[in-house]
């Protein structure tokens, strides 16, 4: 009888942790950012959320973002599992969608997450934050 109780139990919480979705078990967090050093409110700033290092050096997206300065300088993102991040953002003055350079130097404003702009191209570690709680950013454009 006791080793019929211990199975019941047993199992009763077997099925009791499939019947939790996942989304219960995974902490989930808001994210908001603003930007900072807009050159013109009439034009879009392009956002790339990044999940990886991986993805981040291969410039493969985690998810994209447009703001419009006109109508908010802030981007407000809901819903983010924890975890590390890292966001390459740019402001398009000139319409065509990319950032554009001149011998390898950016022509348009752009940041990051953290603010570590330095020479050369920015890396993963100088971007890259962590999602424990909601989360407020601030991104200066150059």
């Amino acid at each position: 009888m006791k080793d019929l109780l211990t199975t019941i139990i047993v199992a009763f919480g077997y099925f009791m942790y499939l019947d939790i979705p996942q989304t219960a078990m995974e902490q989930i967090f808001n994210l908001e950012i603003k930007f900072e050093n807009i050159q013109k409110k009439d034009k879009p700033i392009y956002v790339a959320l990044y999940q990886s290092e991986k993805d981040f050096n291969n410039k493969k997206n985690f998810k994209k973002y447009t703001v419009l300065p006109s109508q908010k300088t802030t981007l407000n993102i809901e819903d983010l599992p924890e975890g590390t991040y890292a966001i390459l953002c740019f402001q398009d003055l000139n319409g065509n969608h990319r950032l554009d350079f001149n011998n390898y130097i950016p022509n348009e404003p752009w940041g990051l997450s953290n603010n570590k702009i330095r020479m050369g191209p920015p890396t993963w570690k100088d971007a890259k934050f962590e999602l424990k709680q909601n989360l407020q950013l601030e991104i200066e454009l150059f």
